[in-house]
């Protein structure tokens, strides 16, 4: 072969090589922005947040919440200790999105409380837990907060943790009366052995507390405020949702306590105490789910309980009068705990 020919065959074989087309890989990462999280309202032992989406892609898998007192974070920044304490609202759950999944310039309100993963789990709304736990919220105390997008599964990652330096927001001044009622929070850290963290007082005026048919010993009424309500049907069913009996038994402790402590009497939580303990006769320890009739019947009552706990120093204006009955209809359109929250504000 002449050297005119071998030149030539190489330079077909070079143009083919060069030609070959190159395989395409995975589509490179990107970090997702992090969450606009704003102050909305407070409570004496609540506060509401607001988060927003931001960015190309907001926060699709949903994000995760971080709050301190801020005298805390002054000391030792956001490091796991003393007050620290977190929440996440999953942007995918139940087999689908959830409202914790927001895209660019989307806002979603998140009531921050001692019992805020019970009260949306009573709601039946997916997504909500707390790997550290919730303590109570203080009265007239300034809280630090910073929040971060979940990553979605798949190219887009977590997004870093901000604001910094962190949004402060304060729960409302301590109530000066001593007619006020007590939320549900501090009676679960303000009793006997078991529900005194730090050695606090046990405040508890009540030997006995009645739930249902019973009449519970602090102790095991202790024992009721510090389980947590979870699923009674693994993957939905029949029973599906949180166990409302302990939802409900919550609130009802609480309203009990705050009334042989001598706060504010209203008739509507009078009526619901009754209904409480009616409807939860013979059932004391069953778990009920949420999503069922009798479930959500359990949480209509629920929500009148909580209205009262919430921090009242005097009766709501607005009459309240829902089916509380155990033989309530089951197409009775339930408020929510964040709707009657604002009735009562």
């Amino acid at each position: 072969m002449s050297v005119g020919k071998r030149f030539g065959l190489a330079l077909s074989l070079c143009c083919l090589v060069a030609a070959a087309p190159v395989m395409a890989g995975p589509p490179p990462s990107e970090d997702l922005t992090t969450p606009s999280v704003s102050c909305l309202a407070s409570s004496a032992s609540s506060i509401t947040l607001q988060v927003c989406g931001t960015g190309t892609y907001g926060a699709p898998g949903g994000f995760s919440i971080h709050m301190k007192k801020k005298s805390d974070w002054l000391i030792d920044g956001w490091n796991a200790t003393g007050s620290y304490t977190c929440l996440s609202l999953g942007g995918n759950c139940g087999g689908g999105s959830s409202q914790w999944s927001l895209s660019s310039g989307e806002c979603v309100s998140v009531v921050i409380s001692a019992s805020t993963v019970a009260d949306y789990a009573g709601q039946n709304i997916c997504g909500v837990s707390s790997d550290c736990g919730i303590d109570p919220l203080v009265c007239g105390i300034d809280y630090v907060f910073r929040v971060f997008a979940h990553a979605d599964g798949g190219s887009l990652k977590a997004s870093p943790k901000g604001p910094e330096p962190p949004l402060t927001c304060s729960t409302s001044p301590c109530p000066t009366t001593g007619e006020c009622t007590l939320t549900w929070g501090y009676w679960k850290t303000h009793g006997p052995e078991g529900c005194s963290p730090g050695n606090q007082a046990n405040d508890w005026n009540l030997a006995n507390v009645p739930v249902g048919n019973l009449s519970l010993s602090q102790a095991d009424a202790c024992a009721i405020l510090q389980d947590n309500p979870n699923a009674c049907g693994k993957g939905g069913g029949a029973n599906g949702g949180a166990n409302a009996v302990l939802i409900l038994e919550h609130q009802l402790i609480a309203a009990e306590l705050n009334v042989a402590e001598g706060a504010i009497k209203c008739g509507f939580a009078d009526a619901a105490i009754v209904a409480a303990n009616a409807i939860l006769a013979g059932k004391e320890y069953d778990c009920v789910g949420a999503s069922t009739v009798l479930g959500q019947q359990m949480i209509a009552i629920k929500d009148l309980l909580a209205a009262y706990n919430d921090d009242q120093c005097s009766c709501p204006a607005a009459a309240v009068s829902p089916e509380t009955s155990a033989n309530a209809p089951s197409n009775t359109r339930r408020a929510s705990w964040g709707g009657l929250k604002s009735i009562y504000r």
